[in-house]
C-alpha cells in the first residue's frame, strides 16, 4: 500500500510538472504567435514604405534626367552662340582696325 502510494505521488508529481510544462508552452506559443503578428505588420509597413520610396526615386529620376537633358541643350547652345558672337565680332573688329588706321595715317 504505502509503495502504491509512492508511485502515486511520483506519478501525480510527474503529471504536476508535465502539465505545468504544457502551459509553458502554450504561453510561449501564444507569446510567437503575437510576435508574428507584430512582425507580419512590420514587414507590410516596411513593404509599403520601400514601394513609396521606390516611387519617389523613379520620379525623382525622370526629373533629373529631363534636367540634364535641357543642360546638354543649354550648352550646346550656349557653345553656338559663342561661335555666331565670336564670328560677328570678329568681322567688326576688323572693319574696326579698318577704320582706326586710316585716321592715324593721316595724321602722319
Amino acid at each position: 500500500l504505502k509503495a502504491n502510494k509512492l508511485k502515486r505521488n511520483k506519478k501525480t508529481a510527474r503529471a504536476n510538472q508535465l502539465t505545468a510544462e504544457i502551459e509553458g508552452y502554450g504561453a510561449q506559443i501564444s507569446e510567437m504567435g503575437q510576435r508574428i503578428d507584430t512582425l507580419t505588420t512590420e514587414q507590410a509597413q516596411l513593404t509599403k514604405a520601400m514601394q513609396e520610396a521606390t516611387a519617389i526615386r523613379e520620379k525623382e529620376h525622370s526629373e533629373n534626367t529631363q534636367a540634364i537633358a535641357d543642360a546638354k541643350a543649354g550648352v550646346e547652345a550656349v557653345k553656338s552662340a559663342i561661335v555666331v558672337l565670336k564670328e560677328f565680332y570678329s568681322a567688326q573688329e576688323a572693319s574696326l582696325l579698318q577704320q582706326r588706321q586710316v585716321p592715324e595715317m593721316a595724321e602722319y
